[in-house]
């Protein structure tokens, strides 16, 4: 079917346009042009060419113009099947599916009223044709088709279904399998064009390729016995085989060749054909590698010659003084002597050698350093020196062979040493390592550090070792003295070494007793020129009971002193062995009160004329200041740091008297213990 176009919209025609049949051609619709922009709205009516008002008939000459009106009647052989196009089309375009159904030409032919345009074009079959180049394994493929004037044409290839990058109508391709071409035709004004669509299958042979030229075998020497052997592949059918222009054959191996340069051929059956050179240089005869010669060892038959076989013709035999030949270049278990050794490969050719066996020196030990044991330790060595250039291994008493000649860390004893070249060859020696001693702390005598002094001392007794011993606590340096003085208690590594740094350790505790210290001592003041106060003292520390003194007095047990007056103490303490604490303390006096008139009159009658501050005779302290104030607040009197018995107030303020009334005192002072008080009140004038 074809596409009708109205305005910008595209639709396909009704029910698949059935085509008009005309002298056993097939007619189809590509397509309606429509001469406005105008949508087909309402939808497209069916034109009937066989009885309706809106028809037309194409006679089989094309020589008659289209009618449309009532009964038309069929006017050629063709018989004119129903179509559908649009209603209020004015072009309709009509082609032949398989062409060359009239004489005439391809026109445009319109009814008797104006109203349908038809445009008839000859439309010839796609075709498509192949020509294989069955030699360089290519194909050309061409597309057969009609041109029309007035008509655009292009092409697309697609290879098993995928589309190819190729629009010419000849395309070469290099693989087999399905080919398709579509030709797309585009007249004039046409907005949709004719698509055709063909396939083809495209058979390719293989590349006719020689994939390999053997030399199967040289000839030996001058002889003709050369062969050759040609491996191909591809091409078509079967393969056929020549060397320098003689006749094909159908096998690929030539023999009786001498040495030479050789062209080579194939052919198929399509008589395409390939061809390479390769060059079968002379064999030769065979040469003789001496890989190795050993000679006999530990006075045994146990030499052995190997050899391999190079040029020639592989495989290779051998044989030695004429004997039986053998596929294997080793002979071995041989004398000491000469031997005549022969190679022969597989043509025949033959090579010799002269061998000679010698004989090498023994292995033997010809020296052993033993170092001794030292500090009664493991630490023993051996090591051994051979006579012999081969590789040697080493062991001891019965153990694994090493490649070191040199054994550590061995207890003293007796040992037995062997040595084992490559050859297997061995002998051996016994040897001795002798003991060793280490120095030993045989005693260590303390003396405990008391009252928690550094005064605790240690004395090392130490025997055997080597040379001279030095002694040594807690890491620090040696030195020759045996004897640590001055010591604090505590825990003690005791170290002693010998002349060869062999050492013995041991641990041991230097006892001591603690330092007697007092912890606190709590005094109590006595009562103003009173024996009531008193002191407790807690101790930490000492060792066992305490013995106290007080300035020098009876030695008490007891740690609480009581109905003691104010004053200094010396305080002495000792425990049971001897460690001391002593201290000095002051019992305060407390409690002597003060005197402080609430009023005076200074009028110069010599009774009561000023306010001053009467302490208590036994008072112990320091006035600080004494400080009155009037009713607002104002400091009328102020003396600082001030001896009561010479300090008083007259009443008067910058030389002037105040007035009768009640005045604000302020008193602070500090006791000998460093306590301060302040003591307030009022005091009246009255005069």
């Amino acid at each position: 079917g074809g596409y009708f176009s109205g305005g910008s919209t595209d639709i396909h025609s009704y029910d698949g346009v059935s085509g008009i049949i005309h002298n056993g051609k097939t007619m189809f619709l590509a397509g309606v042009f429509l001469d406005d922009s105008s949508p087909m709205d309402p939808a497209p009516a069916r034109l009937d060419f066989t009885g309706s008002d809106n028809f037309a008939e194409l006679s089989p000459a094309l020589s008659q113009t289209f009618y449309v009106g009532d009964g038309l009647t069929e006017t050629g052989a063709g018989m004119l099947q129903q179509f559908h196009i649009p209603q209020g089309a004015t072009r309709l375009f009509l082609g032949f599916s398989d062409g060359h159904i009239f004489s005439g030409e391809p026109g445009y032919y319109e009814d008797n009223e104006g109203q349908l345009s038809v445009e008839i074009a000859v439309i010839n079959t796609l075709a498509l044709e192949s020509d294989v180049h069955v030699c360089d394994g290519t194909a050309t493929i061409e597309a057969l088709y009609s041109n029309f004037s007035g008509a655009t044409t292009t092409f697309q290839w697609f290879y098993d279904g995928a589309l190819l990058n190729q629009t010419a109508s000849s395309i070469q391709v290099y693989d087999s399998g399905e080919y398709a071409a579509e030709i797309a035709i585009l007249f004039d004004n046409q907005s949709h064009p004719i698509l055709c669509t063909q396939q083809i299958d495209v058979n390719i042979p293989e590349d006719l390729v020689i994939e390999e030229i053997t030399i199967a075998r040289r000839a030996c020497g001058d002889f003709n016995n050369g062969s050759i052997e040609v491996i191909g592949s591809g091409g078509s059918g079967d393969l056929y085989y020549s060397i320098n222009g003689t006749d094909f054959q159908s096998s690929n191996i030539f023999d009786n060749l001498p040495a030479g340069i050789y062209t080579a051929t194939i052919k198929d059956d399509n008589n395409c054909t390939e061809t390479e050179s390769v060059e079968m240089q002379h064999a030769g005869n065979p040469g003789i590698v001496l890989l190795r010669s050993r000679p006999i060892t530990c006075n045994q038959d146990n030499g052995i010659i190997e050899i391999m076989g190079n040029g020639g013709t592989p495989p290779f035999e051998y044989t030695i003084n004429e004997s039986e030949f053998q596929p294997a270049g080793t002979f071995s278990n041989l004398a000491q002597g000469a031997y005549n050794i022969y190679v022969q490969d597989s043509l025949g050719c033959t090579d010799s050698i002269a061998v000679q066996i010698g004989a090498e020196a023994p292995l033997t030990i010809s020296g052993i350093d033993v170092i001794p044991t030292t500090c009664g330790k493991s630490n023993g060595s051996i090591a051994v020196t051979v006579n012999g250039d081969n590789q040697v291994t080493y062991s001891v008493n019965g153990g694994d062979f090493q490649s070191s000649n040199i054994f550590e860390g061995l207890a003293s004893g007796d040992y037995l040493v062997a040595i084992q070249d490559d050859n297997d060859c061995i002998d051996s020696q016994s040897v001795s390592i002798e003991p060793s001693e280490s120095p030993l702390i045989q005693t260590i005598t303390t003396t405990s550090a008391t009252c928690g002094a550094a005064n605790g001392s240690i004395i090392v007794d130490a025997v055997a070792g080597s040379g001279n011993l030095e002694y040594a606590l807690n890491g620090n340096e040696f030195q020759p003295n045996n004897t640590y003085a001055q010591l604090p208690a505590g825990n003690y590594a005791v170290v002693v070494k010998d002349e060869n740094d062999c050492t013995s350790t041991r641990d041991i505790q230097l006892e001591g007793s603690p330092q007697l210290k007092i912890h606190e001592i709590q005094s109590f003041p006595a009562f103003c020129e009173e024996s009531n106060g008193g002191m407790s003292i807690s101790l930490e520390g000492g060792t066992g009971k305490t013995l106290i003194s007080l300035n020098g007095g009876d030695t008490l047990s007891n740690l609480s002193f009581h109905d003691l007056p104010s004053g200094q103490y010396s305080i002495m303490i000792m425990d049971e062995v001897g460690c001391e604490a002593d201290t000095v303390i002051s019992v305060d006096q407390g409690g002597c009160p003060l005197y402080i008139p609430n009023a005076f009159s200074p009028n110069n009658d010599g009774i009561n004329d000023v306010f001053r501050i009467y302490p208590y005779p036994g008072f112990k302290g320091v006035f600080k200041a004494c400080r009155v104030f009037n009713r607002w607040g104002a400091l009328v009197y102020e003396v600082i740091n001030f001896e009561p018995e010479s300090s008083a107030w007259d009443g008067t303020y910058k030389g002037e008297k105040l007035a009768d009334g009640v005045y604000i005192y302020y008193v602070a002072f500090t006791l000998e213990n460093g306590e301060t008080n302040i003591v307030s009140g009022d005091v009246s004038i009255i005069r």
